[in-house]
């Protein structure tokens, strides 16, 4: 059975538009999404490096549906956070707990993975809107700043995403 199986049409829809939304998220924090970030982006959805049957399933549809980013839906930080605690209330209830937060992470570390795309040459790449906005996308997911910490770290799968 494929991961894919799992989930009613309905919730694999929400999953797949979990990295769109962390890249709304994250890459529109300072107003603006730049073709760096357009770039990081479609560069993890490509990943294949991902140890999580889940993650990996998700970022493949993710890349064959957002292939194309010429133009990004329109979706508000209320509409972000809504969805982002949506997927929360999917994956705890499809996966166990070490599965459904290892997909979190991974979907953390496509925006860390984006918001280190851009910025500037000294210093952290990360803006302190990006870094917020990062925050609030763990939040909105339900992930402690002690799972943060848990392995594998979000920094750890940010070097498997390309």
């Amino acid at each position: 059975m494929s991961m894919r199986e799992n989930f009613s049409d309905a919730e694999w829809e929400s999953l797949t538009e979990t990295p769109l939304l962390v890249f709304q998220a994250v890459a529109g924090a300072d107003g603006k999404i730049d073709k760096k970030e357009k770039k990081a982006f479609q560069a993890a959805l490509k990943s294949n490096k991902i140890d999580s049957e889940l993650a990996s399933a998700v970022l493949s549809a993710a890349n064959k549906k957002y292939s194309d980013i010429s133009e990004i839906p329109d979706n508000s930080m209320s509409t972000i956070a809504l969805k982002l605690q949506g997927i929360h209330d999917i994956t705890k209830e499809k996966n166990d707990i070490d599965s459904a937060l290892y997909f979190k992470k991974v979907m953390l570390a496509v925006g860390l993975h984006i918001a280190n795309s851009s910025g500037g040459f000294f210093g952290s790449n990360l803006s302190d809107e990006e870094v917020d906005a990062l925050k609030k996308v763990g939040s909105y997911m339900n992930v402690s700043v002690t799972q943060l910490q848990q392995e594998p770290t979000v920094q750890e799968l940010v070097s498997k995403l390309g």
